[in-house]
């Protein structure tokens, strides 16, 4: 029976397996020596042969979480320090992510955030318009100050032909 058992510990060993760290396909016989340096660890766990143990989450949920896991687990995590969604428009809420419903049920700033959202365009939009306007008065102003300079060349003119006839007529 011994060579039998060899045999299919030698099968064994010869799978390919997955990385729980990497999700590096490996031999299932150096996955214990791959595991200590996998170069995505992020942090410490305890290698009991195959079975790994991982440590609590590091926002501190304390929730164990697979090394591959981690950035599903930060995406959900209810530790996690998390805005409302309102804060585009003023709410200064922050504080753990498993907190945020409670918050969003009793905030206002989230019921008007349409309204507060379309009167900040309207103060964009109103912006823009009051400085196009500053600039055609602007252009307005150099086309007064131009048409005033045409008309005292104009009236130079004239004076000098009044003034050229005058002597003509004298």
């Amino acid at each position: 029976m011994v060579p039998v058992s060899r045999i299919i510990t030698n099968k064994l060993n010869s799978l390919l397996v997955i990385c729980p760290v990497c999700a590096k396909q490996i031999e299932r016989s150096s996955l214990s020596s791959h595991l200590p340096r996998c170069p995505k660890r992020k942090f410490p766990f305890i290698l009991i042969g195959f079975l790994i143990c991982f440590l609590a989450c590091s926002i501190g949920c304390k929730q164990n979480v697979a090394p591959i896991d981690e950035q599903t687990h930060e995406a959900i995590c209810e530790a996690k320090i998390v805005s409302c969604p309102a804060s585009d428009v003023g709410c200064d809420f922050q504080d753990s992510r498993g907190r945020l419903s409670a918050h969003t049920s009793i905030c206002s700033a989230l019921r008007m955030r349409p309204i507060l959202l379309r009167l900040q365009q309207l103060e964009i939009s109103q912006q823009q318009q009051q400085q196009e306007l500053r600039e055609t008065q602007e252009e307005l102003r150099q086309t007064k100050d131009q048409l005033r300079q045409s008309q005292e060349k104009v009236e130079k003119a004239s004076n000098l032909t009044v003034d050229y006839l005058f002597f003509l007529t004298t």
